[in-house]
């Protein structure tokens, strides 16, 4: 038995991601602010307040100037050289990285 309801299609699924994101986009849209003053120094600046602020609760990964922690994920894509092996993001290489935490209850 096929469902009829038009979100069963990956075309309709696209499409309805589309028009979601355009009207995320437009939504957020704005008159560009006025920037005088909007120096590099201004914004050091404005940045060493918050972490002059900033309280480590105990907790060492919190404190400003923290190592980032270390992670490792499964790779679950069947069709790569690392399957089923666990990486760091040091061991996967430079460059930009795009993580999907999925879940499902």
């Amino acid at each position: 038995m096929t469902s009829s309801h038009p979100l069963t299609r990956p075309r309709n699924w696209a499409i309805a991601g589309l028009a979601t994101l355009a009207l995320l986009a437009s939504a957020c849209a704005s008159e560009p602010a006025d920037t005088a003053g909007d120096s590099v120094a201004d914004w050091q600046a404005a940045g060493a307040a918050v972490l002059a602020k900033a309280n480590c609760n105990g907790h060492a990964l919190t404190c400003p100037g923290a190592a980032m922690p270390t992670a490792k994920l499964t790779d679950d894509n069947p069709t790569s050289a690392t399957h089923k092996k666990a990486l760091t993001l040091a061991e996967v290489g430079e460059g930009p990285k795009v993580v999907a935490l999925l879940a499902a209850w």
